[in-house]
């Protein structure tokens, strides 16, 4: 009785379909891994109290990722804030008009002092939830406790 098996032809295309499956596969490992490092980490927190007045408020915005964040909106309990000043740690603003809307531009590793206006009063000792929205489509929301601020409304100090 004569054993019949794999033709050696048939074996030899086998092992090159294996081994290709395999190469394959550790390039899609080894791309994943490189794109950990050669991307940019966008990552906007808000930092301490919302100190409020009336209906003004400030707040200090810190970018914790590797890229540059254009924040073009803040809201505050899910409604628009009107944002007024913006400035980094150097006292420079960072307001950048565009197209009629007013974006806050915070560099990687800066913080941002934010003041701005809602239209409605805002309470000390209350919990509010804050959201930051970029122009790159994220959103961060934190919630943040109200304390009474020490500043005059609308100024710049």
């Amino acid at each position: 009785m004569k054993i019949k098996g794999v033709s050696s032809v048939v074996s030899i295309v086998i092992v090159v379909v294996v081994s290709l499956l395999v190469v394959i596969a550790f390039a899609f490992y080894w791309a994943s891994i490189a794109g950990l490092f050669t991307s940019s980490i966008v990552e906007v927190q808000v930092s301490g109290n919302l100190k409020v007045h009336a209906n003004w408020f400030e707040l200090m915005l810190c970018n914790k990722g590797t890229a540059k964040v254009v924040v073009d909106k803040v809201l505050i309990n899910g409604r628009d804030a009107t944002i007024y000043s913006a400035f980094g740690e150097d006292g420079e603003s960072v307001l950048v008009q565009a197209g009629g809307d007013t974006l806050i531009a915070v560099k990687p590793g800066f913080s941002v002092t934010v003041r701005g206006y809602v239209q409605w009063e805002l309470d000390p000792n209350v919990a509010y939830e804050i959201k930051i929205h970029t122009t790159g489509g994220k959103e961060f929301s934190y919630v943040v406790k109200a304390v009474r601020a020490n500043f005059e409304a609308g100024s710049g100090d």
